[in-house]
């Protein structure tokens, strides 16, 4: 079965992602059944609005205009949140194109060097990119876990792992960006 409304390669293209991200270069360029995951893992990281917006701008070829009056949004803040999600679709396939670097380096016997907590840190931060969901998960206080994580990156260094050390450093420079929760949002919608 081939999807033939839309490819992921080609929804990536159009949205002019990086073409460095090493994940986009083995994306397919036509969506095959077998690719539908490869498109579940990336777009299960988004909320439903971004999901929504997405799909309308880039699958659907909408015009802003239209989606404006679909949402009930202004432009300026539909135009932001398309700049938004292309940012982080572009850092989630970045993260994806570690994820066989991460999984060898815990199997590698050089992984077993480092303090238990620093792999489970190291671990949780991969797939949260958040020192507050790390510590929720590990009950540690978030300042910790940036002790942590920081002294992590520092290790792998001395451990020659260049590929992780590039992997930890752009997490760290975009903290919270897999799970972003709209929590603003939510209590307004309460009162």
């Amino acid at each position: 079965m081939t999807v033939k409304f839309h490819s992921f390669g080609t929804l990536l293209e159009e949205m002019k992602l990086d073409s460095k991200i090493s994940v986009y270069d083995t994306m397919p360029t036509s969506l095959e059944e077998q690719d539908i995951p490869s498109l579940v893992n990336v777009l299960s990281f988004l909320n439903n609005k971004d999901r929504d917006i997405l799909f309308l701008t880039f699958v659907n070829g909408k015009a802003q205009t239209d989606i404006m009056k679909l949402l009930k949004r202004s432009q300026p803040s539909l135009s932001y949140d398309i700049k938004r999600i292309k940012e982080r679709v572009g850092f989630i396939c970045k993260l994806l194109g570690y994820f066989d670097d991460v999984i060898k380096f815990l199997n590698d016997p050089r992984s077993k060097e480092l303090p238990a907590e620093q792999v489970l840190v190291m671990t949780l931060m991969y797939f949260t990119t958040s020192f507050s969901q790390s510590s929720r998960v590990t009950g540690l206080k978030p300042t910790r876990i940036r002790y942590i994580f920081d002294k992590l990156i520092l290790q792998l260094k001395e451990l020659n792992e260049d590929r992780l050390v590039e992997l930890f450093v752009c997490i760290r420079k975009n903290l919270n960006a897999v799970r972003r929760s709209y929590r603003a949002l939510r209590r307004r919608k309460k009162r």
